[in-house]
Order: structure tokens, then sequence, then C-alpha cells
């Protein structure tokens, strides 16, 4: 999923959730405890997940493939999050997201790890950008 995506729903999702149902910054009005708690929940797996990932990867779909079912979670992840009629949707949309960064996150850092094997001058210079990425 990347840093960014991490940093954005550390500074976006609690106050989204905590902020009043009403006005001009309206959120859900969730309690302050109940909005850490599943973004705590959330980082966890974010990180957590991409074992898995790795793991199936391994055995089974190999790294592209893995890549692919990732960015596909991912997108509809974010589509679902889209959706505010019910925060049904907010929930599916986080676990397709932390699954989708299980699936995604490990196999594409082992598919540019090979991509660059030859060239590891070039590769150095790579991982930053893709730290952030």
């Amino acid at each position: 999923m990347g840093t960014v995506l991490l940093l954005w729903y550390e500074s976006a999702l609690s106050p989204f959730l905590t902020s009043s149902l009403i006005g001009d910054n309206a959120g859900w009005g969730w309690p302050r405890e109940h909005a850490l708690a599943l973004y705590g929940s959330y980082t966890a797996m974010a990180y957590l997940t991409p074992i898995l990932g790795g793991y199936f990867a391994d055995r089974i779909l190999g790294y592209r493939w893995a890549v692919v079912v990732g960015a596909t979670l991912m997108t509809l992840g974010h589509a679902s999050m889209a959706i505010e009629v019910n925060p049904f949707f907010l929930y599916l949309g986080l676990i397709l997201l932390v699954l989708g960064n299980g699936f995604f996150k490990p196999n594409m850092t082992s598919i540019l790890s090979e991509m660059y094997k030859s060239h590891p001058e070039k590769k150095t210079e790579l991982i930053p950008s893709f730290i952030w990425a």
C-alpha cells in the first residue's frame, strides 16, 4: 500500500470518523476510542498481512499474479470506501485494502529486486522511491 497511503489514513481516517455528523466538515460522529481502535487494527494488519501474501506468492500464485491480485483488491477497497451509505462499506474497504497490501507490497519488492539483480547501483537508487510509493 505504501507509506503515503498509510500516512494519509493516519491523518484523515480518525478525524473523519470522529467529526460531528452535521456541519461544514461532517463525519460519522464516532467516539474517539472506537475510531482509534479501528485505525490501530488496520495499521497492525497492514504490517502483518505481507507475511501471508509472500507465503501465497511463493507457494501458489507467483510474484506477478500476487501483485495483480493485490492491486485489484486495493482498487476494490478504495471503491468500497467511496460508498458512504453504510459503515459496512468502510469495514469492507479497509479489509480489502489490508489484503491487497499483503499481496502487493512484498511481491512488488521481489519483482523489482529481480529486475535490478545485475545492476545493484540502480537498485540502491530505486529503494527510497519505492518505499514512499
